[in-house]
C-alpha cells in the first residue's frame, strides 16, 4: 500500500494472536531440521517435507538450545549424548564438552563454560539422567511423529507415524512433493518409511 500524501510504501502492522492469561513469555518459531543444513544439502531428497516442519518454543529457551547445539538436528543430539552416557560422562559439564569435541562446530574452548552449564539448565532444567534427557529432546524439540534417519550428517530416511502428527493434509502433500522418494506404508498405514 502507498500512501497519498508522500508516495512511500507504508508498513502494515502485523497482528499477533492475544496469549492467554498468565503465558506473558514470548515464543520464537523453531526450524526442527535447521535452515542452515538445508543449504549444505544435509535434509537430501526430504528438503520438501522436512524444512517445513516448526515448532513454537520459549525464546530463551531457542537461544539457550541453538548455544549448546548449534544448528545439530534432534535425532544427532539424542545419539551424541547417548554416546557421551556410554564412555562415562554422565554430569552436565562432562556432556557439554563431550559435545564440543564431537559435533562438526568447530570450538575452540571444549570445556563447559558458565554460559554453557546455564543454557543445559534452561534447556533441561538441570537433569543429568539420560532418560530424561531423551525424554525432554524428544518432547520439546522434535516434531510429534516425524524421525529422521541420519547417517554421516545427511538425512538417508524418514519415518512418519500418521496418528501423531497434527497436520496430516500439509505433512503429506510435503511428502509427494519430495522427489526420488519411496513411500512404503508399514502397521495399518498409520506409519510410513520414506526412503
Amino acid at each position: 500500500m502507498f500512501s497519498r500524501k508522500n508516495g512511500r510504501k507504508k508498513k502494515q502492522k502485523k497482528h499477533r494472536k492475544a496469549q492467554p492469561r498468565g503465558h506473558s513469555y514470548k515464543r520464537d518459531e523453531h526450524h526442527v531440521y535447521p535452515r542452515s543444513r538445508k543449504k549444505d544439502g544435509d535434509l537430501g531428497k526430504f528438503r520438501q517435507l522436512l524444512r517445513s516442519l516448526r515448532l513454537r518454543v520459549i525464546i530463551k529457551k531457542h537461544n539457550a538450545w541453538h548455544h549448546l547445539f548449534f544448528n545439530l538436528f534432534s535425532e544427532e543430539i539424542i545419539f551424541l549424548i547417548k554416546t557421551a552416557f556410554k564412555n562415562g560422562k554422565t554430569f552436565a559439564p562432562d556432556i557439554i564438552s563431550f559435545l564440543k569435541q564431537e559435533c562438526r562446530c568447530n570450538r575452540t574452548i571444549t570445556e563447559a563454560t558458565k554460559e554453557d552449564l546455564a543454557a543445559w539448565k534452561e534447556v533441561f532444567n538441570g537433569y543429568n539422567s539420560w532418560r530424561k534427557i531423551k525424554k525432554e529432546i524428544q518432547k520439546e524439540w522434535m516434531y510429534p511423529g516425524i524421525k529422521a534417519i541420519i547417517l554421516q550428517h545427511k538425512v538417508v530416511s524418514v519415518i512418519v507415524v500418521l496418528k501423531s502428527i497434527s497436520k496430516k493434509n500439509r505433512v503429506i502433500d510435503n511428502i509427494y512433493r519430495c522427489k526420488d522418494v519411496k513411500v512404503i506404508p508399514l502397521k495399518n498405514n498409520q506409519l510410513l518409511k520414506i526412503i
